[in-house]
């Protein structure tokens, strides 16, 4: 229960509270605290190595992410940071994917 309680810990304090999902980290690894969190940030790219294209599996997670969401009813920001010349080829899959606040 430890994990649980380091999440309430920031809003607590009055702040919003969020979760990162590496490349390889499964969309259940935050079951658990979908209902508490207010943001979720999904890398696209493995940390820590510059020069990388985008992990097209994480379109999918993405999905699981929303699809969790909703069966939560909950409706936590979700961000993807893109660049440039991937945007254009997933704009109209996350728009439709992403109710962001």
């Amino acid at each position: 229960m430890a994990e649980i309680q380091v999440s309430s810990f920031p809003k607590s304090l009055g702040c919003k509270a969020g979760v990162v999902l590496n490349p390889a980290t499964p969309v259940s690894a935050i079951e658990y605290v979908i209902e508490d969190v207010d943001l979720i940030l999904v890398m696209s790219v493995n940390p820590g190595f510059g020069g990388q294209g985008f992990i097209n599996s994480q379109v999918k997670k993405i999905a699981q992410i929303r699809a969790l969401c909703d069966e939560k009813g909950v409706n936590p920001w979700i961000e993807v940071r893109l660049w440039r010349h991937t945007r254009k080829r997933f704009t109209t899959y996350f728009s439709f994917h992403l109710r962001c606040p």
